[in-house]
């Protein structure tokens, strides 16, 4: 079939397509109001490419067959990728039709701008019926007054789906506060696996382990004692290299002398 005749058999859908829009109501898959079939192109893999023009510029939509929207990128009039603060240059959908991941881009000093105004994630991620997305940050926590980043939580799929959430200091760097770990890791039922607390980004922990492994069921696998990123002991005793047992023999002389002995 020619592309020409694959553009009248298909352009019917695509009428259909632009007015249903997406389950959670986040992103409408009708997306601008204005815009024209310009290219439609079947892939090696079945999914068909569009290319729409529209007021902006372009947008570019990989569709599996007639039934739904795989992607979509935003486009600039010579065919760059967005860069905006107003809507995302890329959305993913699952087969329902939900938002499943979709991503900010804007450059630097949008940027500043952007987390001056909203607390609002540069890339947002959903649970959808296909499951997780790959690295997303889930939600950016910020200073009032000041606008610096204080948390984040991030879901990044390394095997077994965890959720990390991190906290921040003035500085940047993951920080605990109080009693507060500064990163916590979750499974993706919620089963808290590890706490980390850290100083100036460096694991440090006066009156307690500085690491915490969970063993998933509510129990402890190992508790790690660390001070000023030197690491002291471990609960249970772990297996320690030549490299660590030097680094350790340092801090214990140091806190020797330290103390006036």
């Amino acid at each position: 079939m020619g592309r020409v005749g694959f553009c009248k058999n298909f352009a019917p859908y695509i009428v259909g397509m632009r007015e249903k829009e997406n389950s959670n109501d986040y992103f409408s898959r009708s997306s601008s109001e204005n815009r024209r079939v310009v290219d439609i192109s079947p892939c090696e893999d079945g999914e068909v490419y569009v290319l729409f023009e529209t007021e902006d510029g372009f947008e570019r939509e990989y569709w599996k067959g007639t039934a739904y929207i795989r992607h979509r990128a935003y486009l600039d009039k010579d065919k760059n990728l967005v860069h905006s603060l107003d809507k995302p240059r890329n959305v993913v959908w699952d087969r329902r039709g939900n938002v499943i991941r979709a991503e900010f881009s804007p450059s630097k000093s949008q940027l500043e701008e952007y987390f001056s105004k909203t607390d609002e994630p540069l890339i947002v991620g959903y649970i959808g019926e296909e499951g997780y997305s790959e690295k997303v940050t889930r939600y950016i926590q910020k200073d009032k007054s000041s606008g610096q980043i204080l948390s984040v939580e991030l879901l990044r799929d390394n095997g077994s789906g965890i959720l990390a959430k991190s906290t921040f200091n003035l500085a940047g760097k993951a920080h605990s506060f109080s009693d507060k770990p500064a990163i916590e890791e979750y499974s993706r039922y919620g089963v808290l696996l590890k706490q980390v607390w850290k100083k100036e980004g460096v694991l440090d922990r006066e009156d307690g382990p500085a690491t915490i492994v969970y063993d998933g069921s509510g129990g402890i696998n190992r508790k790690e004692y660390w001070m000023d990123g030197f690491f002291l002991r471990s609960d249970p005793p772990r297996l320690e290299n030549s490299f660590s047992k030097s680094l350790h023999k340092c801090w214990e002389r140091f806190k020797w002398r330290f103390q006036g002995h």
